[in-house]
This record gives C-alpha cells, sequence and structure tokens, in this order.
C-alpha cells in the first residue's frame, strides 16, 4: 500500500531553483512549525472588515478524509504588545470528506466582522478527523468516529493539534490585510501533504495540516501533463501494479511551502486558487510502500533551468513532465 513520499530530498532542489535555504519542513503550518504570529497593526481604531472563508480540496490517494472544523482563530498583537486574537469561526461545520471539494467550495463562515489591520497567523482547530484508505483502513485522530460506522484502525498522530500554532499560509506567505472593505479566502487543504505514514514503520499515521489560504479575487493557476518516455514500464511494486497515477508534482514558493498535485489517469495535473507568484516545479522522486519503495526520474521537455513557472491573476501557468526512468527496489530493514 502507498504511504507517505520522501519530501525532503527534494526542497535542495526546490530551493535551488528559487534561490532558497535548502531542505526545510513540511507545506502549509507543519508539524514542527513555530507559526508567524507577531504584531498585529489594527489600522484605525474602530473600524472593522468582513471577512468570509471557503473550503476547497484537490484529489488525494484516500477513500475518504473527514475532518470537523472547531474554530478559525486570527492571531497577533496590538500595539501595546498584548495578545490579540480574533475568533473567526467557533462551533462544528460538522464532518466534511475534503475529496468531495474538488473543484468546488464549502462555506465555512460568511460575512463574519473582524477588526481591521494586517494579521500575521491564522488557525484552523479540528474536532473530528478520520481518514479512510483505498484498501478500507480506518486512522483517526484519539476520540474521533468514523462517519461511516466502521471501527478505527490505527490512531492518527498529530503532534501539533492543541498547541495553538498557526497552521495556514497566508495570501502573500507573511500577512493577512484586512482593510475596512470584505474580503473572501479559500482555503485550500492539500489532503496528500496533511495525512501520510511514517516511512518504515507502516502502523503510524501522521496528521500534519497543510492549508493555503487564497484570495477568492486573485488567484491563478498550474496546470500540465505527465507523459511516459518510449520504452519506460511500469513495474509490480508494493504488491500492485503501479502507473503515472502514482508521480506526485510539487509546486513551491519557498523550501518550506510547497503543493502537491495528483496525476489524473489521463496523465493530467491541476492546481488551483494558487496565489500569484514564482513557483519551482519539481517531483516527489520517491513513493514508499510497507517493504519497498518506487522511484522516478523524469525530466521536463523543452524547459531550461531553473524549471520555474510565473502565476498571474486569472491566468493559467503551465509544466510539462516526462517520466524517463521508473524503478521498484526493495526497503531496507528498520534499524
Amino acid at each position: 500500500m502507498r504511504h507517505s513520499k520522501t519530501l525532503c530530498r527534494f526542497l535542495l532542489a526546490i530551493a535551488i531553483s528559487l534561490g532558497l535555504a535548502a531542505c526545510g519542513g513540511s507545506g502549509g503550518g507543519g508539524d514542527d512549525d513555530e507559526g508567524d504570529a507577531g504584531a498585529v497593526d489594527t489600522g484605525t481604531a474602530g473600524t472593522n472588515s468582513t471577512l468570509s472563508l471557503r473550503l476547497t480540496d484537490a484529489p488525494g490517494d484516500l477513500a475518504h478524509a473527514w475532518v470537523d472544523i472547531t474554530a478559525v482563530v486570527l492571531e497577533g498583537e496590538d500595539g501595546n504588545g498584548q495578545t490579540l486574537n480574533t475568533t473567526v469561526f467557533a462551533g462544528a461545520t460538522g464532518n466534511i470528506d475534503l475529496l468531495t471539494l474538488d473543484g468546488v467550495t464549502r462555506d465555512v463562515v460568511l460575512d463574519v466582522t473582524v477588526p481591521s489591520g494586517s494579521y500575521r497567523g491564522m488557525r484552523v482547530e479540528f474536532g473530528n478527523v478520520v481518514v479512510e484508505t483505498l484498501d478500507g483502513t480506518v486512522v483517526a485522530l484519539a476520540g474521533s468516529s468514523n462517519p461511516d460506522g466502521d471501527p478505527v484502525d490505527i490512531e492518527l498522530e498529530c503532534s501539533s493539534c492543541g498547541l495553538g500554532n498557526p497552521n495556514v499560509k497566508l495570501p502573500d506567505g507573511v500577512t493577512l490585510d484586512l482593510e475596512s472593505s470584505a474580503k473572501t479566502l479559500v482555503l485550500d487543504f492539500d489532503v496528500n501533504q496533511s495525512f501520510g505514514r511514517w516511512p518504515g514503520d507502516p502502523g503510524r499515521w501522521f496528521f500534519r495540516p497543510a492549508i493555503y489560504a487564497v484570495d477568492e479575487g486573485s488567484y491563478g493557476s498550474i496546470v500540465g501533463t505527465v507523459n511516459v518516455d518510449t520504452g519506460v514500464f511500469f513495474p509490480v511494486c508494493g504488491g500492485r501494479m503501479t502507473s503515472r497515477e502514482d508521480f506526485t508534482v510539487l509546486a513551491a514558493d519557498r523550501a518550506d511551502a510547497f503543493r502537491s498535485a495528483r496525476v489524473m489517469p489521463d496523465g493530467t495535473y491541476r492546481f488551483d486558487y494558487v496565489v500569484p507568484g514564482r513557483y519551482g516545479m519539481v517531483f516527489d522522486q520517491v513513493v514508499d510502500f510497507d517493504t519497498q519503495e518506487l522511484s522516478f526520474n523524469a525530466i521536463n521537455p523543452g524547459v531550461g533551468f531553473p524549471r520555474q513557472v510565473v502565476v498571474q491573476a486569472g491566468a493559467t501557468a503551465s509544466m510539462p513532465y516526462l517520466i524517463n526512468q521508473v524503478i521498484c527496489s526493495d526497503r531496507p530493514p528498520p534499524p
């Protein structure tokens, strides 16, 4: 069975393509992210903004991924160094299957009033979190119940849950500017980056929320096709036949913040709700299975170095891939 991919070895390539430092943590807020909550410029005293939040997701390698959002909090400090936490949502959304949100959005909050200013942190808190794999294994946070009613097989580990650290990447990577007008953000929940199995330990699963906030009025897309070179064949690996659907495309705007896109059966991939900017385009070179690993090599035909795309609001950038090597090998035994 396929599980978490080896990402760190590609952050170096991302860093080189963007002129950044090498190998950082995982995308989104991350399991070890201390967050960027800092000073908040409260703007003109007494002014307010309205904020709406919508949730979306792209296809993932799971049968279901249910989350119950219980709170959304904007974080910072006022001009006197006092903590300023603005609760945007508190309650329960109920179990949302993220995999049903491909190409659509679901409202989380509509037109909530918040103090105007420039916030430096956003935190999403969760109640129920349950994933079901393609083979029917149910993995859940402690205390969560499976909406399908099947028993939980494995406990989902989340060392950052409950710590109060920001776990949403803001639109410009630093601040969320709320003026006296209305703003709508789309929260793009990257399932492939958020859930996975520890390499070499199939009995452990992690949950590291990877969530990207995008201004609904200013975003673009990245698309492309993954082709397979002549004479390249996909082997049986991890007990099943593999295909180019096991190939994962990564787009990064810095060494420790990247998004993933699943390759569809026809070879196409797509990133929607992408914040305008420059992105390094690489791929996940190794897919880990329980006892074996699938290794890829690929090129970007007709593209020079660095392998980047520039995303503009309302426009679509593209990057092709050509897989020229696929190898299945046994994983070394754990130490």
